[in-house]
């Protein structure tokens, strides 16, 4: 087999780490072929220990058929419940850790002079106890996004392959294409501690509140991308057998996979051969699952957590030479884009300090200038940009000056004079004033429609106030229901704030 230069360059990288740190945790975005990296680097290390031998663990029951394909030219044995598969002769031990633990000291589990765990994001108690049973092993942890807050007491620094940015840029990933309808409302979710070890939302609670928005999944996926095969991020099984059930009434062949369904095989070979369009899952498939023809991933699981983040937006990046893929759907009805940021902006830490990767793996990567979606399609808009890719809409940018009549004065009644500024654009400045205020996303939560919500009443309220002081006629509501939000300037802040003290001094 051929490597790509940068698993080449990954494989060195990883054997000058190894003479000083036996322990080290290896990133590799999502598709950048960590297995067959494992599989060289297994290769070679028996070629200079003849009598070694490896195991390469895993923590789900799908990743095991898929790493024993790429170990070509080496003997394997799998313990995986009831599919073991023992070989006296077997150069690698492919396990799950659930069935490791179990067998342990079976006596048919050769000792590792070599030890990968895939996915080391997830920790379990064998890993710990490794150094102490198999001290003299080499321990290389292999992920995506090594952001567990408790990696530094395993793992003795970090080898960093190509960022996912890079790879898009060398063709060995797609391009992924974000659209946001809407962001849920969170407000009461409970947090607790999740699988990753920071924060998240109890998946109950997310469950019932996201089963609200279930038909705008529907129909945001017929709009965008009905021809594209779809994996969907589900919060519980209850809104996975919701979503499923949406889509198969609509004629849509769709199936779902939990861990407490008997009939996820089936449903995976069925998605896999094309007989469904959509497959729903309920962390099941957020890491390591291999199915480059995903043409599209849609978020209806919000989440804390920058890994899952990473992780779900993983299963679309791989490259599909069959299909000539050319790009993945984002589609967040969950507001992990706002919240986490874009896949390609991620950046692996360096360290493994524990406070710098507590602070990496619940924050953003997204500056205060974040991405907006276009008010017509929802497609995500870099900011600084005035005219959406994707269904041309356009608008014009904010002005940086404002224009006023010679200077802002003070009349007699103490009220700000403001010219040149329309009602329609004072509604849209106010508009955006409002939208982030802090007072009023917390009455807006109560509102369910986006046409006119608590921000387009505080802003026609202000608008009204506003013509009034100047004379002007009031548009009419349809017209600026039709109307985009904009940054609001310096002057329009001022009459906002005019209008406040008026209100409070009128109580």
């Amino acid at each position: 087999m051929t490597l790509r230069r940068y698993q080449s360059n990954a494989i060195d990288d990883s054997k000058a780490a190894l003479m000083s740190h036996p322990r080290l945790v290896l990133t590799l975005p999502t598709g950048a072929g960590k297995t067959i990296i494992a599989g060289e680097i297994a290769r070679r290390h028996l070629k200079s220990y003849p009598r070694g031998h490896v195991w390469f663990l895993v923590d789900r029951i799908n990743l095991v058929d898929q790493t024993e394909d790429k170990f070509d030219g080496l003997r394997s044995q799998v313990l995986q419940g009831k599919n073991t598969k023992y070989d006296g002769l077997a150069d690698v031990t492919i396990a799950t850790v659930q069935t490791l633990e179990s067998r342990l000291d079976h006596g048919m589990v050769p000792d590792p002079t070599l030890i990968f765990i895939d996915e080391c994001h997830v920790q379990r108690k064998l890993y710990a106890d490794l150094p102490q049973r198999h001290g003299s092993a080499l321990i290389i942890g292999m992920t995506a996004t090594p952001l567990h807050p408790s990696m530094g007491m395993l793992y003795e620094t970090v080898v960093q392959g190509p960022s996912i940015r890079e790879l898009i840029n060398e063709g060995w990933l797609v391009q992924p294409r974000y659209y946001v309808p809407a962001e849920p409302d969170l407000a009461g979710i409970t947090k607790v501690k999740g699988e990753f070890g920071t924060p998240d939302f109890v998946q109950s609670q997310l469950g019932k509140r996201m089963s609200t928005i279930v038909g705008d999944v529907l129909q945001s996926w017929k709009d965008l991308a009905e021809d594209r095969k779809t994996i969907v991020f589900a919060c519980d099984i209850a809104h996975a057998n919701l979503l499923t059930a949406e889509f198969n009434s609509h004629g849509i062949r769709s199936g779902v996979i939990h861990s407490k369904s008997d009939s996820n095989d089936a449903v995976l070979q069925d998605f896999k051969t094309g007989s469904l369009r959509v497959l729903i899952n309920v962390n099941v498939l957020t890491a390591g699952f291999d199915q480059p023809d995903i043409e599209c991933v849609v978020l209806a699981r919000p989440t804390l957590s920058k890994t899952l983040h990473i992780q779900q937006i993983g299963r679309g990046l791989r490259i599909s030479e069959e299909t000539g893929k050319q790009d993945v759907l984002v589609i967040d009805h969950a507001g992990n884009i706002h919240r986490h940021g874009r896949a390609e902006d991620f950046v692996p830490p360096e360290s493994l300090d524990e406070k710098e990767l507590k602070t990496r793996a619940k924050s953003a990567d997204v500056s205060d200038k974040k991405d907006k979606p276009c008010k017509e399609c929802g497609f995500l808009i870099q900011h600084g940009t005035y005219e959406c890719p994707e269904c041309g809409y356009s608008w014009s940018p904010p002005s940086q000056v404002t224009m006023v009549d010679g200077a802002i004065v003070e009349l007699d009644t103490g009220r700000t004079a403001i010219g040149v500024i329309t009602p329609e654009r004072f509604y849209q400045e106010a508009l955006g004033h409002f939208e982030t205020d802090k007072r009023s996303i917390e009455k807006n939560r109560g509102y369910r429609s986006q046409k006119f919500n608590h921000f387009r009443r505080r802003a026609f309220l202000s608008t009204q106030s506003f013509c009034r002081l100047k004379g002007y006629r009031m548009p009419q509501t349809q017209m600026l229901n039709r109307l985009y939000s904009t940054d609001p300037s310096q002057v329009v802040k001022a009459e906002l704030k005019r209008q406040q003290i008026a209100y409070f001094n009128k109580r």
